[in-house]
């Protein structure tokens, strides 16, 4: 696919996930951007679509990622007055989130590798009673 093609197929599955935002938007809210995300994951692990079909316009779109962020940033510094007054809550919560998701990762990451772990000691068990 050459790039047109692709960036095209890139918005209309942004389009697809608008609509799928429209009708599912009063029972919860998901951005059509992630919505676009998981359908082009179904797609790639059905294999209605090939990765090398859709490498060209990712590697320029992970090229130019920077760019994305500039209107954020421009956006950001019309608000320093009133990020500068509430620079305390954001902060603590910043701080917050960080020590949650640090723990939660921990936390997870044990259970991962207990059940790896048992797993492990079961394939060695059944090995053992299959070789007696």
């Amino acid at each position: 696919m050459n790039v047109l093609i692709q960036f095209s197929f890139i918005i209309i599955l942004l389009k697809i996930g608008q609509v799928i935002q429209y009708y599912i938007n009063p029972l919860i809210n998901i951005p059509e951007a992630i919505l676009a995300l998981v359908i082009l994951f179904l797609l790639l692990q059905f294999k209605k679509v090939r990765m090398s079909q859709m490498k060209e316009i990712s590697d320029i779109l992970l090229d130019n990622m920077a760019l994305f962020f500039v209107p954020l940033g421009v956006r950001i510094m019309t608000q320093m007055e009133l990020l500068s007054s509430n620079i305390t809550a954001i902060l603590a919560i910043v701080i917050l989130s960080t020590i949650i998701t640090f723990i939660t990762t921990s936390l997870v990451a044990k259970l991962m590798m207990a059940l790896h772990q048992q797993a492990k000691e079961r394939r060695s068990l059944h090995e053992r009673n299959t070789n007696a």
